[in-house]
């Protein structure tokens, strides 16, 4: 026995290689079709999969956050469709069931006067998710420094009006990003995705609690200490929570 026939076999001793690899394609099929017969759960982990292998996308996250749903997992859910909302923010899908499972989670009062007027106008079609707004600021940046360059050599105003025409998406982009900025520099959303949590006055699990909260309520991360997670709800109020209550949007 040669040495190559040596090397393969210590190869497929020690490194078992399967007969057949599945594909992204049947991962989905397979996610699917678990989804329709209700095996919600291995419905997740197919999908699952595809994302640790590097398909991410709204599609995928929507149908996650569906089977948390049926599931009745309130946070995961919400904390999905978070997710499908940054990678499609335009989908009329996702952000109507994002709407409904929030409605049902937050029960804020309906918005009255102007506000519930503007609430109306779809300005989420002028979303742009984070890759969009990245390739129009580069974009709008290019033209911009181009014509200005060009203006410079050649001193004519039809330069200068077109920088200022790539200033708008610049600027458009640079704005659209800033949306998608965490809503204070030292802070993270995260949601609970536990059904009770108590946010406790110290990171001990005796601790006295401040307040309950409950599957699927959005609140701001700040740190991180050992297993407990300090966090500030929606009401103002800031404490500790077990970190494995939390989830962060994907």
């Amino acid at each position: 026995m040669n040495l190559r026939k040596i090397f393969i076999i210590g190869c497929l001793v020690f490194f078992p290689v399967s007969a057949r690899a599945v594909t992204p394609a049947e991962l989905a099929n397979q996610a699917q079709a678990d989804y329709q017969a209700g095996r919600y759960e291995d419905a997740i982990r197919a999908w699952g999969e595809l994302g640790e292998i590097g398909f991410h996308n709204g599609d995928l996250y929507y149908n996650i956050a569906s089977a948390y749903w049926r599931l009745g997992k309130v946070g995961q859910a919400r904390r999905y469709f978070l997710g499908a909302r940054d990678w499609s923010p335009r989908d009329p899908d996702i952000r109507h069931n994002l709407a409904f499972l929030e409605a049902k989670v937050d029960k804020a009062p309906p918005a009255e006067g102007p506000r519930a007027l503007l609430r109306k106008i779809p300005w989420y079609r002028l979303s742009l998710n984070a890759s969009e707004a990245l390739i129009l600021t580069a974009a709008g940046s290019l033209g911009l420094f181009g014509f200005l360059a060009v203006h410079r050599l050649r001193r004519r105003p039809a330069f200068a009006v077109a920088a200022a025409c790539c200033a708008l998406p610049l600027v458009y982009g640079l704005f659209q990003l800033a949306l998608r900025r965490p809503p204070h520099w030292l802070s993270e959303p995260a949601l609970i995705v536990a059904p009770r949590v108590a946010l406790r006055e110290n990171p001990l699990p005796d601790a006295s609690s401040r307040e309950e909260l409950k599957d699927g309520a959005l609140v701001e991360l700040r740190k991180s200490q050992g297993d407990f997670a300090l966090v500030k709800s929606a009401s103002g109020k800031e404490g500790w929570v077990e970190r494995s209550s939390l989830g962060e949007i994907p």
